[in-house]
């Protein structure tokens, strides 16, 4: 891997920086900040309409509405912005709610985020949700994933303190999880667990994804211990099904035969690599048990029955779930088995491991 240093054309001196954002310091103390970005732009994340500029933004751009002293940049998807008088601003991408308006769309404009106490003193960004720690040590959080206390599947648009927790000095964010590091050194973290939390925080975004443009939910830990085969295998369907990048995290030098054995298996790498680069979503869930289907350039599905629960359990998927008929006859290909399991009618079940999956090919 080659790293360059290279300067940015046409961006000004950065006072602070966050994923494709720059914010120049001021010149005095009533000169006004003023905040460029430049990047992917699908969500309308770099500030500008995307109808105007297109998905991505090469050369900095000034985002209108985002000037007024601010002291603090952070973004994923969407931008927070901290000012000096202690409110946080934010755009992009609304998905669960994260710039703190219920089913309001991305915005390229910067918005208020409403409900938070006066004197915040940092932010943070995770995938879908903000994060922002008051002068009291209090954190509060909002969106969807890692808040710290239950909120309803779309998300929560407004914020709310973070119970048990207190004395706070810092916090940060990641993919679906929160940390904060209290005043006493003690590091407290909450959220998501990994490759579970991951696939409900795919779920819904799939329209983003297609050739030239892939949803990214990070590397593959197989092989890396942490989870039984039936949970690697689960994994890896799992991110096939999402046309996600294969990137293997393991030690390659050193692998296993169950490990090789689940990276190597080409029909499944097959569903991930589909020309027509569609990205898998849930089409039927009934509690910790899951269908996923994936439709593919030659006019069949992929089908992933997930078991999320602690005993086997049967999952049955009907044709009408992924699209087709219920009267057709199409023939079953079992991924993982590598075998035909022959022409069904209707539909196909089968008995699914705890935190399994049964990954079938469905042909017309």
């Amino acid at each position: 891997m080659v790293r360059l240093k290279v300067a940015v054309a046409g961006a000004a001196v950065a006072g602070a920086l966050a994923g494709g954002v720059a914010m120049p310091p001021a010149a005095s103390a009533d000169t006004t900040q003023v905040v460029y970005a430049w990047g992917d732009n699908r969500d309308n994340q770099v500030g500008v309409d995307k109808q105007v500029t297109g998905d991505q933004v090469l050369s900095p751009k000034f985002v209108h509405g985002a000037a007024a002293n601010v002291t603090q940049l952070v973004g994923f998807g969407f931008v927070l912005s901290l000012r000096s008088d202690g409110t946080v601003w934010g755009w992009g991408n609304n998905l669960y709610d994260a710039l703190g308006y219920p089913n309001h769309a991305n915005s390229f404009v910067p918005v208020q985020i409403p409900g938070l106490p006066p004197g915040i003193v940092q932010v943070a960004a995770g995938s879908t949700h903000g994060v922002a720690l008051a002068a009291d040590g209090s954190v509060w959080t909002w969106g969807g994933g890692g808040l710290g206390y239950p909120a309803p599947p779309g998300g929560s648009p407004t914020p709310q303190r973070v119970p048990g927790l207190s004395g706070v000095k810092q916090v940060a964010a990641g993919i679906g999880f929160t940390v904060a590091l209290r005043s006493n050194g003690e590091v407290w973290t909450w959220g998501g667990n990994g490759v579970v939390q991951i696939l409900d925080l795919m779920n819904g975004i799939e329209s983003y994804a297609g050739p030239g443009h892939w949803n990214d939910p990070d590397m593959l830990e197989i092989g890396n211990g942490g989870m039984t085969t039936t949970e690697n295998r689960a994994h890896f369907s799992m991110w096939a099904l999402f046309s996600a990048p294969l990137l293997a995290g393991n030690d390659i030098e050193h692998m296993s035969a169950d490990t090789k054995e689940i990276l190597l298996n080409k029909e499944v790498i097959a569903i991930d690599q589909d020309a027509l680069g569609q990205q898998g979503r849930r089409v039927k869930k009934d509690g910790d048990l899951e269908i996923w289907s994936k439709q593919l350039a030659d006019g069949g599905r992929a089908v992933a029955l997930l078991n999320r629960g602690k005993a086997a359990a049967k999952i049955s998927v009907a044709w009408t779930d992924i699209g087709y008929p219920d009267t057709l006859s199409a023939s079953v290909r079992d991924l993982w088995a590598k075998k035909d399991v022959g022409r069904k009618t209707g539909g196909y079940s089968a008995e699914v491991p705890s935190h399994g999956v049964v990954m079938v090919k469905v042909m017309p």
